[in-house]
């Protein structure tokens, strides 16, 4: 408070010096460096933000990354427990590294969609990875939600991979959803 005060008591007796008028809008102006000018605002180029009829689709650099993380994902094994997590782990570590990868080209809200459906996948294989036994109840919701999860993913990513009943698995959008499958676990 006191630096602010002696900012304030110097502008306004330099502005003395100088022989210029003051007011508290020109102080304030100096003490929070807001450009004075609206013209010296600077703004990305329009092109840069997706327009509402691109909210819908994919962007091409993120639909990529996704592709990635999504292969990435599928190298680790779906049955994996406590016994061969060790075995998995440096692949799971491989499928967070390519999932936040793909987060920072995420523009769009359909991205946005994909990617919280890959970072919930990464997220439950790691859950998964706890259990000891493929006979747990919670094991076999983790399963369900990874498999679940990844549908989704390839449904926008490369849709063509899906049969006709994988396509409408993902279109019910469950991923990260309270169901009466599983609990709530992460959910939005």
């Amino acid at each position: 408070m006191k630096f602010l005060i002696a900012i304030l008591v110097m502008s306004v007796s330099s502005c003395f010096a100088h022989g210029q008028s003051t007011s508290l809008t020109n102080t304030a102006q100096v003490r929070s460096d807001k450009p004075k000018s609206s013209a010296a605002k600077t703004t990305a180029p329009a092109s840069n933000h997706p327009t509402v009829a691109d909210q819908n689709t994919l962007s091409s650099d993120f639909k990529k990354k996704a592709w990635r993380a999504s292969d990435a994902l599928g190298r680790v094994d779906s049955m994996v427990t406590k016994a061969s997590a060790s075995a998995n782990r440096d692949l799971l570590v491989e499928a967070k590294k390519a999932v936040d990868d793909a987060k920072y080209d995420a523009s769009t809200q359909l991205d946005d969609v994909v990617l919280h459906a890959l970072q919930m996948a990464v997220t439950t294989l790691d859950f998964q990875m706890n259990f000891s036994s493929v006979l747990d109840p919670y094991w076999k919701r983790s399963y369900d939600r990874v498999s679940q999860c990844k549908t989704e993913v390839i449904y926008y990513v490369s849709p063509d991979q899906l049969s006709e009943i994988g396509r409408q698995k993902a279109q019910l959008g469950t991923c990260n959803k309270k169901t009466s499958e599983w609990d709530t676990g992460i959910t939005r």
